[in-house]
C-alpha cells in the first residue's frame, strides 16, 4: 500500500541512553560547567532511541524514509516543549551539551540514534514520544486476504462505454422512514440500519425459526429511490442482545459538522455449514436527522409531512355523529384506516388502549362492537378510540401485547365480511384539548456504504453503497414572466425563479481498492449548484442549472489518510499537487427550461474526474437534490441539501480488463447541506 500517515494520540515511550564514558570523577552534575582547568574534558556520548513500530511505520511513511539508506538528522533537540517532531513523533533530548538526533532507514528499520556529549559522570538521556499504539483497523477483518475479490466488485466488468460501473448490492435504510409513513420515532436514529438482498452465507441462509430468508430480484431504482426488497439481510443497532454496533477507532476521521456517523458490524457465522467460515459485514452510516418539533394535534398536523402517506395518516376530519356511545359532536377525528396506500399495520402499532378503558375480560383477546370507544395514545398523543367497524355493524378486535402489558389492535383478527365480523382497522381517534404530537424532521438527508467479506478468501464478497433523503427536492410552481400561466423556479425568465448559486458541504463514505489494500473509506463532499448564476433571465448553457463537486481527504477507518495523501500535502490536483485522492464530480444539468427531457431535483449521470497520486481518475457520478421548494414565507428556496453515489478508478498496468493489475479504485456515496 502506498504511504501514508496521521498525527495520533502521544504517549510517551521513553528509551534512556545509559552511555558508557571514560574514566575519572567529579563532584559536578550534568548542567554545571566545570569549575577550573582540572575538569575533567566531555566526552562524545552516542546510544540509539527504541522506537515502537506504529513510530518505524510512520517514519517510513510520505516520502520521509522510505527507501533504505535514507535518513535525517534533527539539530538542537532539547527537553520536553523544546523537542523535535516529525509526522507524530516527537524527539527530546536531556543533556548540559547540545543534541542532535540521527534517523535512518537501515535494511527497512528506522534506526533513531541521539548523539551529544556528556562529563565522564553525567548522563544523557533520549526519547521518542506519540503514536501511543500501532494503529488498528475498525474493520481488518474484512480486509485480509480480500482485496483481489473486492477489486472485481468495486471496478466491475468491462464495458464498451470506457466507464466501469461497480457491482453493488441494492441497498435500502430501515427505521428511517424513508419510503414508508414518514413518521419516525424518538429513536429512530438509534435504532437506524441496512437492509440488502445479498443473503450472507448463500442461499441455505435461514433465520431463527428456520424460515427460508432466499431473496427475491431486486427491482431496479432511480438515484435515492428505495428498490424493492424482500428477504436478503439486515444489519441494525437494534438487534439484541448486543445489536450490530461497533466502536469505531478513536482515529478514525469524525462526521462532518452537523452529521452523525455510526459504524455496524455483524459476524453472521457459518449457519451453511459449508466450512467457509462465515462472514462479516462492515457498515458505516451518515445522516444530518435533527430534533422533532412538537406540534398541536389538530387538522392541519398532515400538512407538517412531506410524505404522501404520513399525510393521509394524519389528515383529520370532522365527524358530526350527534350522541354517545359516537365521538362528541364536530370534533376533530382522524380515520385510523383510510382507503389509501398507507398500511393498516403501521397505524395499529401506534394505537395504545389504556387497560383501565376496557370493559370486557382483559386477560384475553377482545372482540369489542362497532361504535364502543375507548381511551388510549396515537403516537403518543391521549385521546379517544372508536371503533367504526364495517358498514357500522362489525366489531373490532383488541389483544395484549406480548409482554402483556399493553393493549393494541389485534393484527391477526380477520377483517372485512369473514366469519369472524371483526374489521381491525376501522377505528377513528379523537385527540384530547392542547394533545400534542412530535413531529420528525421532515428535511433531512442520509449516504452510507457496507462490506460483506467470508472469513476464508474463496467465499462470496458483496458490498454497496446508497443515499437517500426524506424531502425529494421539486422546484416550486411560480408565475411566468407573462403572469399568465404557471412554470418552476428553474426557469431564468420567471420573476420568482432562483437566482445565484448554493455551496454544499458534507461528507462521503465507501469502500476503496489500492494496490494490494482494501477496506471503507471516509471523506470530504464539496459541491456547487448554479441556478440563474448571472440573474440574467436566460439560461446559459453549461452554466445555469448545472452542478459539480469534489470528493477529497479519502481516510481509511483508521483515520490514516489514503494513498500519499498527507496533511502536509493538501489535496488540491489543480494546484499542482500530486500526492493526493480527488475525485471531481463534473458539472451535471439537473434541469432545464429549454425542454430538455430532464427530471427535476434529479441529477444525471455523469463523468467523474480527477487522480490518485498523480494518476487520473475516470468513472461516473449521479445524485439527487433534497428539501423544500419553498421556505416560511412561501417564496422559492434553493435545495437544503444534495446526495449521491460515484465510483472512479485508474489502472496504470493494463488497457484490457483481462490483464488487469493493482487497480486504485473508489466506490461511494456522499451528502452535503447549504451552507
Amino acid at each position: 500500500m502506498r504511504a501514508r500517515t496521521s498525527l495520533w494520540a502521544s504517549m510517551a515511550i521513553a528509551a534512556s541512553l545509559g552511555l558508557a564514558g571514560c574514566g575519572g570523577s567529579s563532584d559536578n552534575d550534568e548542567g554545571t560547567n566545570p569549575p577550573d582547568s582540572t575538569t575533567p574534558t566531555p566526552v562524545d556520548a552516542t546510544a540509539d532511541i527504541k522506537l515502537s513500530k506504529a513510530q518505524s511505520a510512520a517514519l517510513k511513511a510520505d516520502g520521509i524514509l522510505p527507501d533504505n539508506g535514507d535518513s535525517f538528522t534533527l539539530e538542537n533537540v532539547g527537553e520536553g516543549d523544546d523537542g523535535v517532531t516529525r509526522v507524530g513523533v516527537t524527539f527530546t533530548c536531556a543533556s548540559a551539551y547540545p543534541c542532535s538526533v540521527r534517523v535512518e532507514n537501515s535494511g527497512g528499520t528506522i534506526v533513531a540514534t541521539a548523539h551529544s556529549q556528556r562529563l565522564p559522570t553525567g548522563t544523557v538521556s533520549g526519547a521518542a514520544a506519540g503514536l501511543a499504539r500501532d494503529r488498528v483497523d475498525t474493520f481488518a477483518r474484512l480486509n485480509d486476504g480480500s482485496t483481489p475479490a473486492i477489486r472485481r466488485d468495486v471496478i466491475g466488468a468491462a464495458a464498451d462505454s470506457g466507464t466501469v460501473p461497480p457491482n453493488l448490492t441494492p441497498t435500502e435504510f430501515t427505521g428511517m422512514g424513508i419510503g414508508g409513513p414518514g413518521v419516525l420515532p424518538e429513536d429512530a436514529e438509534a435504532k437506524g440500519g441496512l437492509r440488502s438482498d445479498f443473503q450472507a452465507n448463500g442461499g441455505r441462509f435461514t433465520d431463527d425459526a428456520g424460515a427460508d430468508l432466499d431473496p427475491q430480484p431486486a427491482a431496479g431504482a432511480d438515484p435515492g429511490v428505495l428498490p424493492t426488497l424482500r428477504g436478503g439481510t439486515t444489519i441494525s443497532v437494534a438487534v439484541a442482545p448486543d445489536g450490530d454496533r461497533i466502536t469505531p477507532s478513536p482515529d478514525m476521521a469524525p462526521a462532518p459538522d452537523g452529521w452523525s456517523m455510526r459504524t455496524l458490524f455483524r459476524d453472521w457465522g457459518d449457519t451453511s455449514d459449508d466450512s467457509d467460515g462465515g462472514f462479516e459485514t462492515g457498515a458505516i452510516i451518515v445522516t444530518n436527522l435533527g430534533a422533532g418539533t412538537p406540534y398541536p394535534f389538530d387538522r392541519k398536523l398532515s400538512g407538517k409531512y412531506v410524505n404522501d402517506d404520513a399525510k393521509v395518516m394524519f389528515a383529520l376530519s370532522i365527524r358530526a355523529d350527534g350522541s354517545e356511545p359516537n365521538v362528541v359532536s364536530l370534533a376533530t377525528s382522524v380515520d385510523i384506516n383510510p382507503t389509501d396506500s398507507t398500511t393498516p399495520a403501521e397505524q395499529w402499532a401506534a394505537m395504545v388502549f389504556d387497560s383501565t378503558s376496557l370493559v370486557a375480560a382483559q386477560d384475553q383477546d377482545l372482540n369489542v362492537d362497532a361504535n364502543e370507544t375507548f381511551t388510549g395514545t396515537y403516537f403518543g398523543a391521549p385521546g379517544k378510540f372508536q371503533c367504526l367497524g364495517a358498514n357500522g355493524d362489525h366489531g373490532c378486535g383488541l389483544m395484549r401485547n406480548e409482554d402483556g402489558d399493553v393493549v393494541v389492535v389485534d393484527q391477526d383478527a380477520g377483517s372485512g365480511d369473514d366469519a369472524t365480523g371483526i374489521q381491525n382497522g376501522r377505528w377513528s381517534f379523537t385527540p384530547d384539548p392542547d394533545a400534542m404530537i412530535t413531529v420528525p424532521d421532515q428535511d433531512w438527508i442520509a449516504y452510507g456504504a457496507w462490506l460483506t467479506t467470508p472469513d476464508q478468501t474463496h467465499g462470496d464478497h458483496r458490498l454497496g453503497v446508497l443515499f437517500n433523503g426524506m424531502d425529494l427536492y421539486a422546484p416550486a410552481v411560480v408565475r411566468n414572466a407573462d403572469n399568465d400561466g404557471d412554470t418552476n423556479a428553474f426557469d431564468p425568465a420567471a420573476p420568482d425563479g432562483l437566482r445565484g448559486s448554493a455551496t454544499y458541504k458534507g461528507g462521503a463514505t465507501g469502500i476503496y481498492v489500492d494496490g494490494g489494500d482494501s477496506g471503507l473509506f471516509t471523506a470530504n463532499a464539496s459541491l456547487t449548484a448554479h441556478f440563474d448564476k448571472d440573474s440574467t433571465g436566460t439560461n446559459v448553457e453549461d452554466t445555469d442549472y448545472h452542478i459539480s463537486g469534489r470528493i477529497d481527504n479519502f481516510r481509511g477507518t483508521d483515520g490514516a489518510f489514503l494513498g500519499d495523501d498527507t496533511e502536509a500535502s493538501p489535496n488540491d490536483p489543480e494546484g499542482g499537487g500530486e500526492n493526493d485522492w480527488v475525485v471531481l464530480l463534473t458539472s451535471a444539468e439537473f434541469d432545464s427550461s429549454t425542454g430538455d427531457d430532464v427530471v427535476p431535483g434529479v441529477i444525471p449521470q455523469h463523468a467523474t474526474e480527477g487522480s490518485a497520486d498523480g494518476v487520473p481518475w475516470e468513472g461516473m457520478w449521479d445524485g439527487r437534490l433534497f428539501g423544500p421548494s419553498v421556505d416560511a414565507d412561501g417564496d422559492p428556496t434553493p435545495p437544503s441539501g444534495v446526495a449521491g453515489q460515484f465510483w472512479a478508478e485508474i489502472d496504470d498496468t493494463a488497457d484490457t480488463d483481462a490483464d488487469r493489475g493493482p487497480t486504485t479504485a473508489v466506490v461511494g456515496s456522499f451528502g452535503a447541506n447549504k451552507q
